[in-house]
């Protein structure tokens, strides 16, 4: 699943819609790949809930607490530009890919340190 969210990010990512003007679809976007991300990695229902919810959920799990802060701060900006008319500047909405990608990333490096946990636990119980 972290290869579909980073082939997405990048698809958006090359279509320019913020340097097109579309700053609310861009924010809109990248947030959903995210939130489907979270679902498909982490089982959490992201898609349907508000930005509160979806923290909430994501700080009572395992791995998803070690992306909690970059994640919040994420969202929060994204919720600025969707629902509050903010417009941010370039410099923001650079941030928002780059985070979006450490997101994914950090949580691939995460989920593997757990497998290999799990295996290293396994072969000890052999």
């Amino acid at each position: 699943s972290h290869q579909i969210a980073l082939r997405k990010l990048n698809k958006l990512e090359k279509e320019e819609l913020w340097q097109k003007g579309f700053v609310k679809e861009y924010h809109s976007n990248i947030t959903e790949i995210i939130r489907e991300y979270f679902e498909k990695q982490f089982d959490l229902p992201a898609l349907e809930r508000t930005t509160t919810e979806s923290l909430k959920l994501l700080s009572k799990h395992p791995q998803g607490i070690k992306v909690l802060d970059i994640t919040s701060q994420f969202f929060n900006n994204a919720d600025l530009v969707k629902f509050a008319k903010f417009i941010p500047l370039e410099i923001v909405n650079h941030e928002m890919m780059t985070q979006a990608k450490e997101i994914v990333i950090k949580t691939i490096s995460i989920q593997k340190q757990v497998e290999t946990e799990s295996d290293i636990q396994e072969a000890a119980n052999v």
